[in-house]
């Protein structure tokens, strides 16, 4: 994608005559304080109307022409478990058991007898690989709160919950009607693919007066399968692309969403970040309608269009910050130069007045973003 954006410079950016808009040493500027605002703010508008534009094809016909595919995916490998010592990874996508295709867990639970001959795509390798155990039914947790039972107990994200003090929990539904069973301050064991938790309950948040472990799921596809060390779920590829959708639809929250997806995805499918459709996430979808022609082709634009208007969403937010040398900090000593001469009506005044805001206002916003990299550094130490 780097490569790309070197050959199609699409990113808007201005290169005024630095001259002629404020002078040199020796030659006064050419361009007035309101002329100079209003090429500089050109700028910045660029950014926003191509990150528009781009945003706007992504999420439109892009998107729609991008239909989901069931597919099993292994989610968790407990290490040095005998899964990890036959090679298998997390985000493996599971194709086909003992020559049979697997589009989702009771596929695969029917070929319980037949896990010796396994596929899976590794990338865009295909590998043999076999288990030898027995199936066992849970759901996922997908996060654990803060300061909860759960996390005193040391469970963490990923395990996979396949009974409660012995009776099994196969699915969300059995987990949640043994959950409706217990009591606040009752010790429960919890049994998972990573060994067995003893975990004291405590209060529902809800109110009900039954019993809380402090972990949530997905909401959308908890149910797993595990054996052997590693934990199979099928990948919710059509929610996904609706919560993908939505985001355009969801005002400021969906803004701010937009901007976290590659950083920290989507709460429940990707939390490790969204670079675009590459790598396996290509396994789960496929091109419809339009795109169909496109083939595989379709990523690449999907990737392109989300890139694009991502840099340039970030590029003119940054550009905005009121910092000389940034557009938005000449925009803002200009627009402050014209109000304090407005009201002062001197020049010297204005110009002394404006520079010490200026100056300040730099500064605050450089301390800013150093706090910002060195905070977490200052609450948790600076060792490995």
């Amino acid at each position: 994608m780097g490569i790309a954006l070197l050959v199609a410079p699409v990113a808007a950016f201005v290169e005024p005559d630095e001259e002629e808009l404020f002078g040199s040493e020796n030659k006064k500027a050419k361009a007035s304080r309101a002329a100079r605002v209003r090429i500089l703010s050109a700028g910045v508008i660029a950014n926003f109307v191509v990150a528009a534009v781009a945003l706007a094809l992504f999420f439109g016909p892009v998107i729609g022409a991008i239909a989901p595919v069931d597919r099993v995916v292994v989610v968790d490998v407990v290490p040095d478990s005998a899964a990890e010592l036959a090679g298998f990874e997390s985000q493996m996508i599971l194709l086909l058991v003992d020559g049979m295709r697997i589009e989702n867990l009771k596929d695969l639970l029917a070929e319980e007898g037949n896990l010796q001959k396994l596929k899976l795509l590794r990338g865009d390798e295909v590998v043999d690989l076999s288990l030898d155990g027995p199936l066992r039914k849970g759901v996922v947790v997908s996060y654990v709160f803060e300061g909860s039972a759960a996390k005193e107990a040391g469970m963490a994200p990923g395990v996979t919950i396949s009974e409660i003090d012995g009776v099994s929990t196969p699915d969300w539904g059995s987990f949640r009607s043994y959950m409706n069973s217990t009591r606040e301050g009752q010790t429960v064991s919890i049994g998972t693919n990573r060994g067995e938790y003893e975990v004291v309950l405590t209060a529902n948040p809800d109110g009900s007066g039954t019993g809380f472990i402090g972990v949530g799921f997905s909401g959308v596809s908890a149910n797993a399968v595990y054996l052997d060390g590693a934990t199979f779920q099928e990948f919710p590829a059509g929610s996904f692309l609706a919560a993908l959708r939505e985001m355009p639809r969801s005002g400021i929250r969906g803004i701010f969403s937009l901007m976290s997806l590659p950083f920290s995805g989507i709460p429940g499918f990707t939390e490790l970040g969204f670079p675009g459709f590459s790598g396996w996430m290509t396994q789960l979808f496929e091109p419809s309608g339009w795109a169909e022609p496109l083939g595989g082709k379709i990523f690449w634009i999907a990737n392109f269009l989300f890139w694009i208007g991502l840099i340039n969403l970030y590029a003119g937010l940054f550009n905005c910050l009121p910092a000389v040398p940034l557009d938005g900090g000449h925009i803002f000593r200009d627009l402050l130069h014209m109000g304090f001469a407005a009201i002062f009506k001197s020049e010297a005044r204005a110009e002394r007045m404006t520079q010490a805001l200026v100056t300040a206002m730099a500064w605050l916003i450089f301390s800013s973003l150093l706090f910002i990299i060195v905070a977490p550094y200052l609450a948790h130490g600076f060792g490995s």
